[in-house]
């Protein structure tokens, strides 16, 4: 069965985090891999490979929940960020896509 490809942690691992690398964060993804059974070192293997999460993995999801807001003042940039670090994105990158969106992001941090 093994040989076949059949009980591959890694390739599974693979496909779970492509097919939902820009809909969560690579911290939800290890969690719900975790709780699936994937060992710790087929996780570290995977994300090894992987890096860090890349902008335009992120950046349409900003957008898009941005958009709930009519008007993007300090108080929805506040919200905005703290919706998608408490979803365990990376803040620095957060930071950086919605201080270099121009589709609707206008003020300074």
């Amino acid at each position: 069965m093994t040989d076949a490809g059949y009980v591959d942690d890694l390739q599974y691992a693979r496909d779970y985090l492509h097919s939902r690398k820009h809909r969560k964060s690579y911290r939800m993804i290890r969690m719900d891999l975790a709780g699936k059974g994937i060992s710790s070192e087929t996780l570290n293997l995977l994300f090894e490979e992987e890096g860090d999460q890349h902008r335009e993995d992120v950046e349409d999801a900003v957008i898009k929940y941005a958009r709930k807001f009519p008007e993007i003042d300090r108080t929805a940039l506040g919200k905005i960020c703290a919706h998608f670090y408490r979803k365990g994105y990376n803040p620095e990158l957060i930071q950086t896509i919605v201080k270099e969106s121009p589709l609707i992001f206008t003020l300074d941090i």
